[in-house]
């Protein structure tokens, strides 16, 4: 019995390092900086402090740095 108990906490560990180690990945996915347009404003701003009601402005080449509804692009293609 003690042994299935080391063997389920030793996988319960890997798992979550694993799981760790993906999500410090999507961390380094986002960019660190982006575009938005704040109170008719342009401005520079930390991805992570983008809030609900900003407007990401996209050019070619920039990674998008959150869920984002598109009301307007220009050939847009995304990979």
């Amino acid at each position: 019995m003690f042994g299935v108990v080391i063997l389920g906490a030793t996988l319960a560990y890997v798992q979550e390092s694993k799981a760790g180690d993906v999500m410090k990945r999507f961390l380094g996915m986002l960019p660190p900086k982006c575009t938005v347009v704040r109170d008719g404003n342009i401005c520079e701003v930390e991805a992570k402090q983008l809030v609900r009601g900003d407007v990401v402005r996209l050019e070619t080449g920039n990674k998008i740095p959150a869920d984002l509804r598109i009301f307007w692009n220009n050939g847009l293609k995304v990979e």
